[in-house]
């Protein structure tokens, strides 16, 4: 396989990953609307709740959009770039309500469990957006070597989208754990 064709799979990988977590988030921010909407007035605080209420059922749709964008072709690069820049936005959010220890959980994915924003969804996004930014140099040298003389950055798409699925899972999976150890071992402690 040529580098052209490296950087065609590379950049076709990372849009179909990035066009999975996208609408895997929007169905689930859209079949617990409420509890998301819920969340992202506690997390945007002090932006107007009433601001927060009317936009937040509106984010489905722009990560639908951001998953079409970075399907098609043609418009690959603008959905890499979008998705870039909303995890970087995210990354803020998130790890300012881990500061804060603010106790409501993001619900990016619809999930009714959290109780809180830990530092594995700052992590999880973190690798979102690092795949998503990795994506904008692997599109643009799958265009042809006219547009990115240097085919051998392919090699950062691939390794993005490889350390997402497999380092990603097992960092998320490891500090989750070790937050319920914590959890358990302080409230060991508490009680007489």
């Amino acid at each position: 396989m040529g580098d052209l064709q490296v950087q065609v799979v590379a950049s076709q990988a990372l849009a179909f990953l990035l066009a999975v977590v996208w609408c895997w988030a929007a169905v689930g921010k859209l079949r617990h609307l409420s509890l998301f909407t819920d969340s992202a007035v506690m997390l945007l605080a002090p932006t107007p709740e009433g601001l927060v209420r009317r936009l937040a059922p509106l984010l489905p749709a722009v990560e639908f959009a951001a998953a079409a964008l970075v399907l098609l072709p043609a418009t690959r690069m603008a959905g890499f770039a979008l998705s870039a820049l909303a995890f970087a936005l995210f990354v803020v959010i998130l790890a300012r309500a881990v500061r804060q220890g603010t106790r409501v959980g993001c619900a990016c994915f619809g999930n009714e469990t959290e109780n809180r924003v830990t530092i594995a969804a700052v992590v999880r996004t973190v690798l979102l957006g690092t795949a998503a930014f990795a994506g904008i140099p692997v599109t643009a040298g799958a265009a042809g070597p006219q547009t990115w003389p240097s085919p051998s950055l392919a090699g950062v798409g691939v390794g993005a989208a490889a350390v997402l699925l497999v380092g990603g899972t097992l960092i998320t999976a490891t500090v989750q754990l070790l937050s319920t150890v914590e959890r358990r071992l302080l409230g060991a402690e508490v009680r007489p």
